[in-house]
């Protein structure tokens, strides 16, 4: 730098520094504003992926007080061919898939199976067992959730395939008592992420149960 007196370098050295001094400030708040953006909005993801859906407000219905596994309770009017297996009672169903379950009330070792039924073909495509009839079952789409306490399994009804999720988070509570009450769930809110990176967001359906002998529609 070519200075006309030795006032006026220090001058244009002191304003140089400055303006780096500035930039390298300008750089570091720009650092600080971005990393502030990104906290901001995962904490708006989180909210809304995670904490949402567990704090998400859902209905139950009351289990009356005669409900029990020694005797079934379920309505004739549910009645259900089981393809090859006998009767059963219809818990849940679309246009192309059936849930029915079949329990042995009054019988030890008590048990329960369900089995998922597709209309067109009336073939069984899925059975679960279970060691009590504590039983919930919903369709989102193509896809069926079917929960034996806080336990979901999760059925592709076009193929019959289990599906998987790496992150599953929901608000069900399965069946739970409250003043001494029993209540079953009626409905659930899920988000998750499935094996195939399928993003599910607040998704929100209808749940049919089946407890101590007696049908929740």
């Amino acid at each position: 730098m070519l200075c006309r007196s030795t006032s006026m370098c220090l001058l244009g050295v002191t304003m140089i520094s400055f303006m780096k001094v500035w930039q390298k400030a300008l750089s570091r708040k720009r650092i600080l504003l971005s990393g502030a953006a990104i906290l901001a909005l995962f904490s708006i993801l989180l909210g809304y992926f995670v904490v949402q859906p567990v704090l998400a407000h859902f209905d139950s219905i009351q289990v009356p007080s005669y409900c029990n596994t020694s005797v079934s309770h379920l309505p004739r009017s549910r009645d259900y061919i089981i393809p090859g297996e006998g009767r059963g009672t219809l818990l849940a169903e679309n246009t192309s898939t059936a849930v029915v379950v079949e329990a042995d009330y009054g019988k030890a070792p008590f048990l329960t199976h369900a089995y998922v039924i597709d209309k067109a073909s009336e073939r069984i495509i899925q059975t679960f067992g279970f060691q009590d009839d504590n039983v919930d079952a919903g369709f989102d789409g193509d896809t069926l959730y079917l929960f034996n306490d806080n336990l979901g399994y999760f059925v592709d009804t076009k193929s019959g395939i289990r599906l998987h999720n790496i992150v599953l988070i929901d608000n069900y509570r399965a069946l739970f008592e409250s003043n001494g009450n029993r209540f079953v769930q009626s409905d659930i809110t899920i988000s998750g992420i499935t094996s195939t990176w399928h993003l599910i967001v607040r998704h929100h359906f209808h749940m049919s149960g089946v407890a101590y002998g007696c049908y929740f529609p």
